[in-house]
């Protein structure tokens, strides 16, 4: 059996897009119960581990162009989860966040929720297939980010 060219494939970024649309909707309605979506969470979860994390150095950890990242961000610092705060890390001119206690407690809250989907997700793909799917998932992030460069 003849291999199909890269162009004869489904594309990769329509394809993509798909599931991430299809499992982000399970996240959200899971973690809307904890007033928190999808795309919040893995920011306050990296808040929580590192404080005063610079902006930058957290968008290129979440794959995250600095403008989405801001416009994800507003609402959290309106709600009092996040602070947002000049000179708190090197260079003294960056914006650096750091997590509220309110956050904290948000983030508690929205793990619980978190735990469940997850759980559910994993369970029904397979765990095997999930960890085989995540390292390839990881690589095709790393090539995006190589290729865009």
């Amino acid at each position: 059996m003849q291999e199909l060219s890269a162009t004869e494939l489904p594309c990769a970024c329509s394809t993509l897009r798909k599931a991430s649309r299809s499992v982000s909707r399970l996240y959200d309605a899971a973690l809307a119960e904890a007033g928190v979506s999808s795309a919040q969470l893995p920011i306050l979860r990296a808040a929580s581990i590192q404080a005063w994390l610079p902006l930058n150095a957290l968008a290129a950890q979440l794959f995250m162009e600095r403008t989405s990242l801001y416009r994800t961000l507003a609402p959290m610092v309106d709600a009092g989860w996040i602070k947002v705060e000049s000179g708190r890390a090197a260079p003294r001119r960056a914006k650096s966040v750091s997590l509220t206690r309110k956050g904290r407690a948000v983030t508690q809250a929205a793990n619980v929720h978190w735990d469940g989907v997850q759980t559910r997700i994993v369970e029904s793909f397979g765990t095997r297939g999930w960890e085989s799917l995540h390292k390839d998932i990881l690589k095709l992030a790393a090539l995006g980010a190589h290729l865009g460069a």
